[in-house]
């Protein structure tokens, strides 16, 4: 579930790739995120993105922490780049790195 979930925060930078195609300079978005569950905090995403007028690039990380930490250490990186042709989004690169382990024994 967490794969989707910061996949989701890709959107809006990556929305940003339509605002570049109409201007010839570079525009640079960064995002904060916390998630929380019944008011407990869980986790937090950050993201950068880089849009010019010819191509793009997004880092994403991410990683459990309150309570959520107790149970598990996680920490997840996303990294995409890509071309933008036409107002098109075009991905040339993604890559993704997670970690995991258990905080129970």
């Amino acid at each position: 579930m967490l794969p989707i979930a910061c996949l989701r925060l890709l959107v809006p930078l990556l929305g940003l790739a339509f605002v570049a195609t109409t201007s010839a300079r570079a525009e640079t978005g960064n995002a904060r995120y916390a998630g929380s569950l019944i008011g407990l905090h869980i986790g937090e995403a950050s993201a950068e993105g880089r849009i010019e007028p010819a191509h793009y690039k997004v880092d994403l990380s991410a990683h459990l922490t309150g309570v959520a930490s107790w149970i598990a250490h996680v920490k997840m990186a996303l990294v995409s780049s890509g071309l933008i042709r036409r107002g098109a989004v075009l991905p040339t690169a993604y890559a993704t790195t997670s970690a995991n382990a258990d905080c129970a024994s």
